[in-house]
């Protein structure tokens, strides 16, 4: 009797190769914008209220400059530690995974749709995926996180770009003003009043030199070291800031920067129209 070699014989199988189902992947990339902490708190609760209504697993971490890593409980303590070590703190990894049990005989954990979001000083980025978008479907979340993000100021605005104009307009404007006083004080003695209503010139020339020196001071000490912050780190333009780490402070220099801008165009103006009319009123009462 003819033995028969099993390993010989052919294994006819009908079983259909497995094939994945095709993910699709949806994202968002920030670039460009300043994501101020009002922002990035709404930004975030929103992520998680979506991942909580669809019954999402989150794995929430926060990292530290210091190299310490926290795994959070929730979003609340994100939160917490945005508002109180947002400058320790170096990046957030936040994950978010809604899984099924699936298989006849062998139980085994399939991924229904996961989202993740990833925060530095340089990013913000939400990526998802959904293997069944009947399922779980990220375009409301991602068109709501879309909607914030085109309300975001520019990072690199018309403020940014004429920096040099900026300066030297904030220079101007502190100098007049700050000339203006300074060569008043002579003024309030007699032999002053006679030197200035003699020798106008002298006056107008006096006071332009002290408005370069004192507007050069001024913006050296109060207005080019919030410049250099702002250019500080990454000089990818297309980068995005967000308020933690080093960059915690830059929204609020950017208003002030913007602020001074815009006191400095009415207050050269008042300035120059003051300077002109001080030799006049000189003469006249003097």
């Amino acid at each position: 009797m003819v033995g028969h070699n099993a390993s010989t014989r052919a294994i006819k199988t009908n079983r259909r190769k497995y094939v994945p189902k095709e993910e699709e992947f949806l994202g968002i990339n920030v670039q460009g914008q300043i994501i101020g902490m009002s922002a990035l708190l709404k930004m975030l609760r929103k992520i998680d209220g979506f991942c909580a209504e669809n019954n999402f697993e989150s794995q929430l971490i926060v990292s530290f400059r210091d190299g310490a890593d926290c795994v959070a409980a929730n979003i609340e303590e994100i939160i917490g530690f945005l508002k109180k070590e947002r400058a320790n703190i170096e990046n957030i990894d936040m994950y978010y995974e809604n899984k099924t049990n699936s298989g006849r005989y062998v139980v085994k954990s399939t991924t229904i749709a996961a989202l993740k979001c990833e925060i530095s000083e340089e990013k913000f980025v939400v990526s998802a995926r959904s293997a069944d978008r009947g399922t779980v479907d990220f375009e409301s979340l991602l068109d709501d996180l879309r909607s914030t993000i085109e309300h975001l100021p520019k990072k690199y605005d018309k403020l940014m770009r004429d920096r040099y104009k900026a300066v030297l307009k904030i220079g101007a404007a502190i100098g007049i003003w700050a000339a203006l006083l300074v060569t008043a004080l002579p003024m309030l003695d007699v032999r002053g009043r006679d030197f200035y209503v003699n020798n106008i010139i002298i006056y107008l020339l006096v006071t332009l030199f002290m408005t370069v020196v004192l507007g050069a001071l001024g913006v050296i000490l109060f207005v080019i070291p919030l410049y250099v912050e702002l250019l500080s780190g990454s000089q990818n333009q297309e980068s995005c800031d967000v308020a933690i780490g080093k960059k915690v402070n830059f929204a609020k220099y950017r208003k002030i920067i913007a602020k001074l801008d815009y006191l400095a165009n009415r207050l050269l103006v008042a300035g120059v129209i003051v300077l002109l009319l001080v030799p006049i009123l000189m003469i006249w009462f003097f």
